[in-house]
């Protein structure tokens, strides 16, 4: 089994190669896996009781990911409501997650939207982001 790191920078090979969604839905289903192994991690994450949604401007196609009660789950689609939505390019969203892109510096040059509190994301993201860096 892939560690988060290895499945996170598995991620910057779906950005080189015309990826269809199902394979990009894989990708997040197994770093969903690998996070949710991760006690701590999961127990931080879970506590901000949120629904967040990523959108692919270019494609129009959306991942929705619900932080509730201790659990982590995705899903593919829109929910009716959100907490936090970011809209970018699935190329900016891969980069993100592969670690190939800060996401502050996609933030500031205005290739990512956030939608919800950017106090609610900025603490999502450190969360995320401190876990995976001391992995990698």
């Amino acid at each position: 089994m892939k560690t988060l790191k290895e499945e996170l920078s598995g991620l910057s090979e779906l950005r080189e190669r015309d990826t269809s969604f199902n394979d990009i839905a894989e990708e997040l289903s197994k770093i969903i896996e690998l996070v949710k192994q991760d006690s701590d991690l999961v127990s931080r994450l879970s506590k901000k009781n949120k629904i967040i949604v990523f959108k692919a401007t270019d494609t129009g196609r959306t991942i929705t990911i619900e932080l509730k009660d201790g659990n982590i789950l995705g899903c593919i689609g829109e929910p009716s409501r959100y907490d936090l939505r970011f809209e970018a390019t699935e190329s900016i969203h891969l980069g993100i997650l592969s670690g190939e892109l800060d996401p502050d510096a996609v933030f500031f040059s205005r290739k990512i939207i956030v939608y919800g509190p950017l106090a609610d994301a900025i603490g999502l993201k450190n969360i995320f982001f401190s876990k995976v860096q001391s992995k990698m």
